[in-house]
């Protein structure tokens, strides 16, 4: 009898913990918004790893936990992604672009820098750019970019307000900046005015989870000593990255060197215009001494290739920059001067270009080329602590390619297949900062129809005037 009731005491023990086991485990179970279930992640950390079934969870904009499926804590997501069969990379940064020239794409082709400039972009923007033709090429452009990959981009334009607008209300990160030059622009009379306009951007945004501002005078031939000074100063004032375009063309540097005895790059170490808060667009044509400087000064380079290729301005020296120290990103300049704002497709071409100008099919590998379009390009906007690689407690700023189509099919090496197979079409989703914006081929924050057909009738207004040649 004792024995009989020794065991139905331990019955009842045993019957009683079991709701608190399964208490205790609920209370274990970590909460997240969203889990990326199963894929490959290429994840541009300093170890270059790739984590094959892989997972990711995101809480609150943020990567709470990237690695295998098997060491994950026990854990419910709001949203799981499958991404069994798919590649998980950060986001395309795209460190140099004119977002609202959209609506000039195709406006004047086959023709040098300073002709297509002078003799039909400048006339039609003076026509044309206004705040909210502005805002309707920043919504194409970021439409555009979103849909290959692109979650960071950096601009300088005209009435930047808007282009700040535009990515705020899509969703997309951005670094925002005035263009400043010497002579009338559609935004600003003087150079002061325009800085004017950069503070109060400055003073607007500030905080902002996607927008950032930047201070950008457009060149050194375009502005005075004194007024390059002086953005150079607003922008260490407010602790902003100074973007300016420099050495793009052999004219360019010839004009320096006669007016001044300097190239651009000596120009600016000059006056002081140059230091880690610098990025400078282009750089086609710098000298060994150029390079020096730069990397000493630790001021970055936005690498355009297929805008530098189609103006006809030259190749750059990527090998040597890097080999010099010189942090490269990876930028697409405008649509005008492109013609896409595709950067897998400039990191295509830029790879090849330098294989093939060097006729070393090893210089510079498809690891380096897919750093340059990511974690460099955040290292050269100053926001390398928050995005650009994917790591724990970085934002979330992704994007999953698919690997079905028939020139993705087989993969051997993630990878060179990302860089050398993959394109834009092959894209699923783009994550910004958490939130999914991009889903087989449409847009999730905005109407992708409207976007497109409000630029179209900009485009048939243009056409109407006869800017095109």
């Amino acid at each position: 009898m004792n024995q009989v009731r020794r065991l139905s005491k331990t019955i009842f023990i045993i019957l009683l913990s079991a709701p608190l086991v399964q208490c205790q485990k609920t209370v274990n179970t970590e909460i997240f918004d969203r889990a990326l279930d199963g894929g490959t992640i290429l994840s541009a950390d300093a170890q270059n790893s790739i984590i094959e079934d892989g997972l990711i969870l995101i809480r609150e904009g943020r990567i709470a936990y990237v690695g295998s499926k098997k060491m994950a804590p026990a854990y419910q997501a709001t949203q799981t992604i499958d991404t069994h069969g798919k590649l998980i990379c950060p986001g395309w940064i795209n460190t140099h672009s004119h977002a609202p020239m959209t609506l000039f794409r195709g406006l004047a082709d086959d023709l040098p820098l300073q002709q297509w400039l002078e003799e039909h972009i400048w006339p039609a923007e003076k026509a044309y750019i206004n705040p909210e033709n502005v805002k309707i090429g920043a919504r194409l452009a970021i439409l555009e970019m979103i849909a290959g990959g692109t979650t960071t981009f950096n601009d300088m334009y005209f009435f930047e307000d808007q282009v700040a607008q535009a990515a705020a209300e899509l969703g997309m990160r951005a670094v925002i900046g005035e263009g400043i030059l010497m002579f009338p622009t559609p935004s600003a009379q003087t150079p002061t005015e325009a800085m004017i306009l950069t503070k109060h951007l400055a003073e607007t945004w500030r905080g902002h989870a996607l927008v950032r501002i930047s201070v950008a005078p457009h060149s050194p031939y375009t502005l005075s000593s004194a007024q390059l000074k002086a953005c150079d100063s607003l922008a260490r004032e407010l602790g902003l990255l100074l973007h300016i375009h420099v050495s793009e063309t052999r004219q360019e540097v010839a004009q320096s060197v006669a007016q001044y005895g300097q190239t651009p790059v000596e120009r600016l170490l000059s006056l002081g215009v140059l230091g880690p808060h610098v990025l400078a667009a282009h750089c086609v044509h710098l000298s060994e001494n150029d390079m020096r400087i730069m990397a000493n000064q630790g001021s970055a380079v936005a690498h355009c290739p297929e805008s530098n290729l189609k103006l006809g301005s030259g190749i750059a020296a990527i090998p040597a920059m890097i080999a010099a120290g010189i942090t490269v990103a990876a930028g697409t300049d405008g649509a005008a001067s492109n013609n896409d704002l595709d950067l897998l497709e400039e990191l295509h071409t830029g790879s090849k270009i330098q294989k093939g100008l060097h006729e070393d099919p090893a210089i510079l590998s498809a690891q380096d080329w897919f750093r340059i379009g990511t974690i460099e390009g955040a290292k050269a906007l100053g926001i390398e602590k928050e995005t650009g690689s994917i790591e724990i407690g970085k934002l979330a700023d992704l994007q999953i390619y698919d690997l079905h189509a028939p020139h993705a099919t087989p993969m051997f090496s993630p990878m060179s297949h990302l860089l050398y197979s993959l394109q834009a079409t092959d894209l699923e989703w783009v994550i910004i900062h958490g939130k999914p914006v991009w889903k087989q081929g449409k847009l999730l924050t905005g109407n992708q129809e409207e976007i497109i057909e409000e630029a179209r009738q900009i485009g048939k207004q243009i056409q109407s005037e006869r800017f095109v040649p």
